[in-house]
């Protein structure tokens, strides 16, 4: 299978995003424990980037995750969202690997971005 992946690599740390299909998504999620977020600081974000021009907004992010990984999942709830990115990220640190599952997806036209410590 010729997955969607993208490779990014900052100081000594690699970080790999894998597309997964649903299946994956949901056999990964039965495994795995979600990592909080601090909605205070997203809320921050948010209001910070609120009035600049060029800030990602949802069409933008939309079209990036669609160019990178391919087309959206139907997984999604269509009432509040409109697309859903079902990935798996590996951290690789010089002496350590870390992988979390997470799910890029509009909720309500917010992006949304779950984080999950697979065990």
């Amino acid at each position: 299978m010729n997955r969607k992946h993208i490779d990014i690599k900052w100081i000594e740390i690699q970080f790999h995003l894998w597309r997964l299909t649903d299946e994956e998504y949901r056999q990964l999620r039965s495994s795995s424990l979600p990592i909080k977020d601090d909605g205070f600081s997203l809320l921050e974000l948010m209001l910070y980037e609120r009035y600049k021009p060029n800030r990602l907004t949802l069409p933008k992010a939309f079209l990036t995750l669609e160019h990178l990984f391919g087309k959206t999942s139907n997984f999604f709830d269509d009432w509040k969202g409109s697309f859903s990115f079902p990935l798996l990220l590996l951290v690789q640190k010089p002496l350590e690997h870390f992988f979390y599952l997470m799910k890029i997806y509009d909720h309500r036209g917010s992006l949304c971005y779950p984080l999950y410590r697979i065990l």
